[in-house]
C-alpha cells in the first residue's frame, strides 16, 4: 500500500482475512488497506471485529504502537481507517 500497489495490497489484506481472521494488528492493516482501495463493505466487517478484539483501538494506539519511519506512512494508515469508517 505504502508504494503504491493497490491491487497487490488488496489481495494481501484478503490472504490475511483468510489466514489469521481474529488477528487485531492484522486486521487493522486489512482495514486500512480495503478504506484506501474502495471495498468498504469488507473494510466494515474487519472494523468491527478489530473492534470487538480491541475496544480501546483508538489515534493514540496507533501512532504509538506504528513508529514507521516515515510519518507519512502513519498518516496513510489513520485515513484508510477513516476511509472505511473507523471514528478512533
Amino acid at each position: 500500500m505504502f508504494v503504491g500497489n493497490h491491487e497487490a495490497a488488496e489481495k494481501a489484506a484478503h490472504q490475511i482475512m483468510n489466514i489469521a481472521p481474529d488477528y487485531g494488528r492484522g486486521l487493522q492493516r486489512v482495514v486500512m488497506t480495503l478504506g484506501h482501495t474502495g471495498d468498504l463493505e469488507t473494510a466494515g466487517r474487519a472494523l468491527t471485529r478489530v473492534e470487538e478484539i480491541m475496544p480501546d483501538f483508538d489515534e493514540a494506539y496507533v501512532r504509538k504502537t506504528y513508529p514507521y519511519a516515515r510519518p507519512e506512512h502513519t498518516e496513510i494508515l489513520i485515513e484508510g481507517l477513516r476511509l472505511a469508517g473507523w471514528k478512533g
